[in-house]
């Protein structure tokens, strides 16, 4: 038991020490952009991340989050022959979108950008599957390594190269310092599953029949997965169309904090218990489930306090390197958003419940909810309150999500137990 225990607080300190560089790093860069390059140059880069996440979303069609579940118990043959018909399928929606994004980028004079954010994107893409898809195969070690050169490792070679060479200080450069932290990251995987079964897998005839059936069934969770991360982004570009980019640009330096505590969290507590809430559920095992939600939940809290209580108090000296008067003004609205983070991570604690026990229209209904009380409250709130009215519609979401959850929960397990 000693070992037992030993290994798992190992493992977890590696994984949470992964995580707070990422956090470090992802805060570093905005710092470092708002510093060097302006508040504006902040929120277009914080509305670039926002287009990343969404397009993802869009081209993973929910095929990707049934795939990854399924992976949890399926055969290592099955796994490879889903991951060829996936990938083939996202390379050729990005190949169109890069068409179509020179196209677009030739109008605006900026051609470069258009590119290298679609790079981005499919480079992100592919690095957050491979997370996801490891993790769920429970070996968090090794999907947090992984994910960090994507995440955080570039970031840190970006800054020093900057600081001593200004010409550096520009999007494009940070957006292919970006690319090459996601090809690391594809790079690393494909050496780490050179003995899986590539080869035979991808000289068998192709089916395009695949596409047609896990889209037939994943149609649910692909409406959740657009919804979910236009919720999550949507903000970013209300507060730029109501307040300006600048005010922009201080929400998402904010943000970027609130974000990277929420991955931390998501991706060092509450993904590592996914897996184990699908198997209690495929077992029947209602005790075990509980108990394991239990834990899940309780440990998303005490992490949850501890990180904000961390970047409650630094960053005040933090934004004084940035020398923006402005973004230290609003500094109240951020330390709301830090309480406001215990809420939205019950949320997302939650929302866990509904895909472990593959309850997929539940979710659906969920997450169409949220963006709708997003869009809308947002909008009220920013004309009515200001910039402090996006917090309001954060918190009525949360609540919404946990009751909403919480009442299908209680209803399934009576259904199961009947």
């Amino acid at each position: 038991m000693r070992n037992m225990l030993s290994t798992f607080l190992a493992s977890s300190v590696m994984i949470m020490g992964i995580r707070v560089s990422m956090l470090a790093a992802k805060f570093l860069l905005t710092l470092f952009i708002a510093r060097f390059m302006g508040l504006e140059e902040v929120g277009l880069y914080g509305l670039i991340v926002g287009a990343s996440g969404t397009v993802q979303a869009i081209f993973r069609m929910g095929v990707f989050q049934t795939l990854s579940r399924d992976a949890i118990h399926q055969p290592q043959e099955t796994l490879v022959r889903n991951l060829r018909y996936y990938g083939t399928g996202i390379v050729s929606l990005y190949a169109f979108l890069a068409c179509a994004g020179f196209m677009a980028g030739l109008y605006f004079g900026k051609p470069e950008i258009a590119l290298l954010a679609i790079l981005v994107f499919l480079t992100e893409h592919f690095a957050f599957d491979i997370f996801i898809l490891i993790n769920n195969q429970q070996k968090p070690r090794i999907a947090n390594l992984l994910l960090s050169l994507q995440s955080a490792s570039w970031i840190y070679v970006y800054v020093v190269a900057a600081f001593f060479i200004p010409s550096l200080r520009n999007l494009e450069t940070i957006l292919f310092f970006w690319i090459i932290g996601g090809f690391l990251t594809i790079g690393f995987a494909a050496w780490l599953s050179r003995s899986w079964e590539w080869k035979k897998i991808f000289a068998e005839k192709f089916d395009f029949n695949w596409y047609k059936n896990n889209i037939h069934t994943s149609w649910k969770l692909y409406i959740g997965d657009i919804v979910t991360v236009m919720t999550i982004y949507v903000d970013r570009f209300l507060i730029s169309a109501f307040l300006g980019l600048e005010l922009a640009g201080v929400y998402v330096m904010f943000a970027q904090i609130e974000n990277a505590i929420v991955n931390l969290v998501t991706s060092g507590v509450i993904q590592v218990y996914g897996p184990k809430l699908v198997l209690a559920y495929k077992e029947k095992n209602h005790a075990l489930f509980v108990s394991v939600f239990k834990k899940s939940a309780i440990k998303t809290l005490l992490t949850t306090a501890g990180l904000a209580v961390i970047a409650a108090i630094a960053m005040p000296y933090l934004i004084r390197f940035t020398d923006k008067p402005l973004a230290l003004e609003y500094i109240p609205l951020y330390w709301l958003m830090l309480l406001a983070l215990f809420p939205r991570l019950g949320a997302v604690t939650a929302r866990g419940i509904l895909s472990a026990r593959y309850m997929d229209s539940q979710t659906l209904t969920v997450s169409v909810m949220a963006l709708a009380l997003t869009v809308v409250g947002g909008w009220l709130c920013l004309y009515y309150i200001g910039i402090y009215g996006i917090l309001c519609s954060s918190l009525v979401v949360s609540l919404a999500i946990i009751l909403i959850v919480m009442l299908f929960w209680q209803k399934n397990t009576a259904k199961t137990v009947g």
